[in-house]
């Protein structure tokens, strides 16, 4: 992906184009991060996705990052889509037919405004979860301190040495090859 979106920005430079912007990144942890979040919130005429989740998922991810008025999801998708999400498609292309190359891919282009993101976003049933960012003024758990014998000691533990003697158990000492003709 972050090639593509490289490729992308060089065509916009060189077609002197200079409204456009590329971002490389998880819709999840734009949409869980608040600071990430509201720096991207209602930034984007277009956000693309591949069908890494289920779509109402998705839907639920982006919302936010869609601009309120014109925004539109362009979703990459192959087999079943559900039914909520299939009758608010407002372009549903097979990429073969975009392509102009019949066999080039299983897969079709879905796409859909902002307000039938947010809608499909709205039954998904997810919940935006709340990161919590710890007060720069109460740190001072962290700090380390002095016992009465005074060596010093993280407030949370004490960090040992570790015996890089001992053999590391990998879990797969019984692991055994199969080849296939």
């Amino acid at each position: 992906v972050g090639k593509k979106l490289k490729a992308v920005a060089e065509m916009a430079a060189e077609l002197e184009l200079d409204n456009i912007t590329t971002h490389h990144g998880r819709a999840e942890q734009i949409a869980d991060d608040p600071v990430i979040g509201r720096r991207h919130r209602r930034k984007y005429d277009i956000c693309v996705g591949r069908s890494v989740t289920a779509m109402p998922r998705f839907c639920f991810w982006i919302q936010d990052l869609l601009k309120r008025d014109y925004g539109k999801l362009i979703y990459i998708i192959g087999g079943e889509i559900e039914k909520n999400v299939q009758s608010r498609v407002q372009l549903d292309v097979p990429i073969d037919e975009l392509l102009g190359c019949k066999g080039a891919s299983d897969k079709k282009t879905l796409i859909l405004s902002r307000s039938d993101v947010v809608s499909i976003a709205k039954e998904s049933g997810e919940k935006k979860v709340k990161v919590s960012r710890r007060n720069k003024k109460s740190g001072d758990k962290n700090k380390k301190r002095q016992d009465d014998e005074g060596k010093w000691h993280n407030s949370k533990g004490n960090w040992k040495s570790r015996d890089n003697t001992a053999r590391k158990e990998r879990g797969y000492s019984n692991f055994k090859r199969y080849e296939v003709d």
